[in-house]
């Protein structure tokens, strides 16, 4: 997986210098999912998941992993990572939340060095034919020796 943002944006907004970097990653390793490791995995917001009404869905398919590959700082300067923490996850939908937060901590010091927390939430509209609420929500995911919370 190869990505880049070209001119004066970086990864944490403008650089106002016309600066780029490149990212390539080359391997990387999932430690935990969305469930018990080696486990079959869970849907992020359960089974109501599967309906349209709930916008925007968001599937968490990482909550940690192991990445290994180089970033590139203006077409000179690369520097090599190995099995630096990884995170993904996916959002798709029609909609964006109102409000939106979530907190990802999979890099603790031992004796916790197998601790990953994630939590997520919001204020979301739900679309049931003509009539519309919002809602908040909000959760909290814990994998600790190979199982999830």
């Amino acid at each position: 997986l190869t990505s880049a943002l070209p001119g004066d944006r970086s990864p944490y907004g403008a650089t106002g210098g016309g600066h780029s970097f490149c990212f390539n990653l080359t391997s990387i390793l999932p430690v935990y999912g969305w469930g018990d490791q080696g486990g079959q995995q869970k849907s992020t917001a359960g089974w109501l998941a599967r309906y349209s009404l709930f916008d925007p869905h968001w599937q968490i398919t990482m909550s940690s992993g192991l990445a290994n590959g180089t970033v590139e700082w203006d077409g000179a300067d690369t520097r090599e990572f190995v099995n630096a923490k990884f995170y993904a996850e996916k959002n798709w939908g029609s909609a964006f939340p109102q409000k939106w937060y979530w907190v990802q901590c999979n890099t603790f010091d031992s004796p916790h060095s197998d601790l990953c927390v994630t939590a997520g939430g919001g204020v979301r509209d739900v679309n049931i034919g003509p009539m519309s609420q919002t809602e908040e929500l909000g959760m909290v995911g814990v994998h600790w020796e190979g199982r999830f919370y």
